[in-house]
């Protein structure tokens, strides 16, 4: 092998570290478990998440995003509808946000019967839900938790 050759090799070597690494740092591939986001992810599809989004703009009405739930222990993919100074509750399987109906592509699936009292969500707080209203955890989350937005 020449010496122009080994250098080729040697540069191309070193940009697929530098590539593998800047993927690596700013994306993940996540699996979907569980039904709580259908129909939108369905149990068992692969996600890449961009870890790097939120550390240039805040968390926006309709991101789906991952997050680590220290009660639970489990990562969790969920979509935000409740920003800061939002007011969210729910009553009898419908969400209201500052006294209105919320309403999305997935408002025609209830939380059950269920009636959660009206909640402020405060600075650095995020409300979250699956799509899959009838089988899914909600409520809120902090910002910090956030590991980052799904690509869509």
């Amino acid at each position: 092998m020449s010496q122009e050759n080994m250098l080729k090799s040697i540069r191309l070597f070193g940009l697929l570290i530098i590539l593998t690494s800047i993927y690596n740092f700013g994306y993940k591939n996540f699996l979907v478990i569980g039904d709580s986001m259908n129909p939108s992810k369905e149990h068992l599809d692969i996600v890449l998440i961009d870890k790097l989004y939120y550390d240039f703009q805040d968390p926006q009405q309709g991101d789906v995003i991952v997050f680590y739930d220290y009660e639970s222990g489990e990562f969790m993919i969920k979509r935000v509808i409740g920003l800061p100074g939002d007011i969210i509750q729910i009553i009898d399987g419908y969400i209201y946000k500052n006294d209105e109906l919320y309403i999305d592509d997935f408002t025609h699936v209830k939380t059950g019967n269920t009636t959660y009292y009206p909640e402020e969500v405060r600075e650095g707080e995020y409300w979250v839900i699956g799509d899959n209203r009838d089988d899914s955890w909600w409520g809120i989350i902090y910002a910090d938790e956030i590991i980052g937005k799904i690509k869509q």
